[in-house]
């Protein structure tokens, strides 16, 4: 792009700059003067108020029935709110039934699930009873609360009310998006247990159990009962991964206590879901077994972090454990509070508990992560000098063995060998330093005819040979030959009286004659030294 293209697309954005500032200046002053001399009925913009009933009468153990006279409704759409959970509701102006939910006969709607329920007011609405019937017997006493008002605008009011509480699920199941796609990434290079993996899961399940549990999630979603469900199984789900998690951020050696846990977990789950189904006792009836699951992984974990700071003392995962399940453990006993007495969902300290702990124990995590990576790529560099030639940069003679020992049949491969004519002369002449020069340089020549096809290595002073995993052609070969030998004139030193030469010979490992390798090697290497004899005497003349 040239100077002129460059600046008329800095113009272009400067002016959109200008022109997005404007709109947001424009949409800004809409807001504050288009109501001006505009006229509204304010009977049909009544702001929510709440409802106490004039008496509430007890049925049974099960039933209440709420009573409610003088109620005034100012358009078609004001209505009556309110909260149920697990119970079965019916609405009456009189004799008219006007709401009613019921649960089903079927497998899966024994329960009504979580409700926001708005019904709808006729102008003249005296006499209004609601039948609110417990499904469970903690449900019996569960507190309602009673809202009238424009549906739609206490529809908007709960929506921005639970704003905080979906931002908070949302960005709680994102981090563990974000760690589970960072350890498939990363998983090749990463050495030991999966404790990343098994975090990013835990807390996606956090955060969608979290979001389920949200007002907006409860109006807007019609099929409570399958919501309902989703929840207590998404629940149960959470405990498998929080121990393999806590066993491997906490470097947890003995294995018997987790898998005991993990095992039963498993257990529970399938238990409680066939009684579910069958309807010997649905999921509400049997979470506590879940939740006794909940508090053994975080005993747990508190014991494995007790162990960790005997054994490690206080490092920095150590106190971010520490901190992070004072967090975990408090929001738990809040949530645990709320779900057996009359609140009976969590709430947003519960919410900012959770992603306090996802946020710092998933940043340690993902610390060590990349520390680790650091440290597997120094190894791999300590390696990769112990695998190379000092001098040359080539794969050195140990490289070499060992690929010999992991190959012992390489059917097809073709092998190269090489030998520098003139390195002794050269040392005796002209140095040591001109000698390592010559073979930096003859090593340079192999490497770029040859390094495309296969790898090349250093097996001695001046010897050479170059593996590829499949069968050259001859006249490939020769091409190839031709072209090395065009380089070591580009490649001599300037003012060197010693030509660089370099003898070269091939050959195919044959099953039926070569019991390794190495005896292909030593084929070839009699080709190399008929090359060496030819290629020395029609120096003769030059030295």
């Amino acid at each position: 792009m040239n100077n002129r293209d460059s600046k008329f697309d800095k113009q272009i954005a400067y002016a959109y700059v200008i022109l997005l500032a404007l709109a947001i200046l424009l949409v800004v002053v809409e807001h504050v003067f288009a109501h001006s001399g505009v006229e509204y009925d304010t009977r049909t913009n009544i702001k929510q108020v709440e409802l106490i009933p004039d008496k509430v009468e007890q049925m049974d153990e099960d039933t209440r029935v709420f009573h409610f006279s003088g109620i005034r409704a100012f358009g078609e759409s004001d209505c009556l709110l309110f909260y149920t959970c697990h119970q079965e509701i019916s609405v009456y102006q009189g004799a008219r039934l006007l709401y009613q939910i019921k649960k089903g006969e079927g497998i899966f709607d024994r329960t009504t699930g979580a409700h926001w329920n708005f019904v709808q007011l006729e102008q003249k609405s005296n006499d209004i009873r609601i039948y609110v019937k417990a499904l469970y017997p903690q449900m019996r006493e569960y507190e309602l609360t009673f809202y009238q008002g424009n549906a739609f605008n206490m529809f908007m009011d709960h929506v921005r009310d639970s704003f905080d509480s979906i931002f908070l699920s949302v960005l709680n199941m994102a981090v563990g998006i974000v760690l589970c796609a960072y350890w498939i990434v990363l998983r090749k290079r990463l050495k030991g247990g999966r404790g990343l993996l098994f975090f990013g899961i835990f807390s996606v399940l956090l955060g969608l159990w979290s979001l389920i549990e949200t007002t907006i999630w409860q109006m807007v979603v019609a099929n409570r009962p399958a919501v309902s469900d989703m929840g207590y199984l998404v629940i149960m789900m959470l405990i498998n991964p929080f121990i393999l998690f806590a066993r491997d951020f906490l470097e947890v050696e003995k294995k018997k206590v987790s898998n005991a846990i993990g095992i039963l977990s498993l257990i529970n789950i399938v238990v409680i879901t066939f009684l579910h189904i069958s309807g010997i006792a649905e999921f509400k009836k049997s979470a506590f077994t879940t939740h006794i699951l909940l508090v053994a992984g975080l005993m747990y974990m508190i014991a494995a972090l007790v162990i960790r700071i005997r054994k490690v003392g206080m490092d920095s995962r150590t106190w971010v454990s520490i901190v992070g399940m004072t967090v975990l453990v408090v929001t738990c006993v809040l949530d645990l509070t709320a779900f057996y007495s009359k609140i009976g969902r969590a709430n947003v300290i519960s919410r900012l508990g959770f992603l306090l702990f996802t946020l710092l124990v998933g940043y340690q995590t993902a610390r060590d992560t990349l520390k680790q990576l650091d440290q597997g790529y120094e190894a791999q560099l300590l390696v990769e000098i112990a695998d190379r030639d000092n001098l040359t940069g080539l794969y050195n003679r140990n490289t070499y063995d060992k690929w010999v020992k992991e190959h012992p049949r390489p059917e097809g491969a073709t092998i190269l060998t090489f030998d520098l004519n003139h390195l002794k002369k050269c040392n005796d002449t002209l140095g040591h330093a001109m000698g390592d020069l010559y073979i930096k340089n003859a090593a340079r020549i192999i490497d770029t005819v040859f390094g495309q096809k296969g790898i090349s290595y250093r097996i001695g002073g001046d010897e050479f040979c170059t593996v590829v995993g499949f069968m050259m052609p001859p006249g490939e070969i020769g091409e190839k030959f031709k072209e090395l030998e065009s380089l070591e004139s580009k490649y001599m030193p300037e003012n060197s009286a010693i030509p660089l030469q370099i003898a070269h010979g091939y050959a195919y490992f044959d099953k039926y004659q070569d019991s390794d390798m190495e005896k292909t090697r030593e084929r070839a290497d009699k080709k190399m030294y008929e090359n060496k004899k030819l290629r020395k005497e029609e120096s003769q003349a030059v030295l």
